[in-house]
């Protein structure tokens, strides 16, 4: 899929973006992670790009849906390790993805919210959209962790 953002930062964001996961996919060994896959979701074209070249940076395949229907439709394949859904979601459609995505696939889902925000309770890990290394570091230590005990996970509040 290709996005296309209207921002005319976007270049210079999405050089920065690729920078750091260029710096990130060499700062250590990630051939184990090469078979896990996250859907991202966003509202924002740039947010999902950025998370995505972030997230490519440290071997995961990662797809993008931009907004509730293309998010939707992803979904329903059930195929994925991780449901990554941004701040940028609102929390009605948040509700409405973790409900389907769970219909579908076993798999845990983190949400990033904004500070003063609630996740949704369906959601097994929320964090604040705070920085991209905390991100990557909540990511790894969702995915590390046995598949069979994907819903039985804590909360994060990282």
């Amino acid at each position: 899929m290709q996005l296309v953002s209207w921002w005319p930062a976007s270049d210079y964001v999405e050089s920065f973006a690729q920078s750091v996961a260029t710096d990130l996919a060499h700062a250590a060994p990630h051939s184990d992670r090469m078979s896990k896959s996250i859907l991202s979701v966003s509202n924002d074209a740039m947010l999902l790009t950025t998370r995505r070249m972030l997230l490519e940076g440290e071997g995961y395949c990662v797809v993008s849906a931009l907004g509730l229907e293309q998010a939707a439709a992803q979904c329903k394949t059930g195929n994925f390790d991780l449901l990554l859904l941004g701040h940028t979601i609102p929390n009605a459609d948040q509700r409405k993805l973790i409900n389907i995505f769970h219909e579908h696939c076993p798999a845990p889902v983190l949400v990033l919210r904004r500070p003063g925000d609630s996740a949704p309770p369906e959601a097994e890990y929320h964090s604040l959209a705070d920085s991209p290394q905390n991100l990557i570091a909540l990511v790894k230590q969702i995915l590390s962790g046995p598949a069979n005990r994907a819903r039985a996970r804590p909360k994060s509040r990282l």
